[in-house]
């Protein structure tokens, strides 16, 4: 893969099903720029690779192989009040959900393996894979505020988020105005839709 030409227009991640987004939607319609252009997600690979001349069937392919042979299980992440972070960024702040530490560990992984089929996709400039869903960008001065006064309402009404994930998407726009549109899924049993 390494002669195919990567793009900020593709990227290989978990979708949030629209079952259990109901809450994590009503935050990002009010507060994420990226609302219409992404879906509820957290990146594996990104960017990604082009989506041209069949570059996503052979990736499909490659993933759906590594999955089978790994026997990869389903992974659950359950998200709750205690799930708001936030990003520093230099202007901004990112507020996000991150998972529990074991969910972490095996999205961690399941990013490591995705790595190794794909080295030339390394994202050199974080170190440290950190799985999250980003829910809007916020002022620095605002985003702790907002993460408590999100977390106190989620504990308030005992609002959780169980999402059993058991595939990987490949999603890519045709351009930068464009929204993002699932191309391939993966399932973890490696059958390829």
């Amino acid at each position: 893969m390494n002669s195919s030409k990567v793009s900020p227009k593709s990227a290989l991640c978990l979708i949030l099903p629209s079952e259990v987004a109901t809450e994590i939607q009503a935050i990002r319609a009010l507060h994420d720029k990226q609302f219409y252009r992404w879906p509820p997600h957290i990146n594996l690979l990104y960017p990604f690779y082009s989506d041209s001349d069949n570059v996503f069937d052979e990736c499909a392919k490659n993933v759906a192989k590594r999955f089978v042979s790994s026997q990869l299980q389903p992974i659950t992440i359950h998200l709750d009040h205690s799930c708001f972070d936030f990003f520093n960024h230099k202007n901004s702040c990112t507020l996000l959900l991150k998972p529990n530490q074991e969910a972490k560990n095996k999205l961690k992984k399941l990013h490591k393996d995705l790595e190794d089929l794909f080295p030339d996709l390394c994202d050199k400039r974080f170190p440290e894979y950190q799985p999250h869903l980003s829910l809007g960008q916020f002022d620095s001065t605002r985003v702790k505020e907002s993460a408590q006064q999100f977390a106190t309402e989620w504990e308030s009404k005992a609002i959780t988020v169980d999402w059993n994930i058991d595939r990987v998407c490949l999603i890519s726009r045709a351009d930068f105005n464009d929204s993002f549109h699932v191309r391939k899924t993966i399932l973890f049993d490696g059958t390829v839709l």
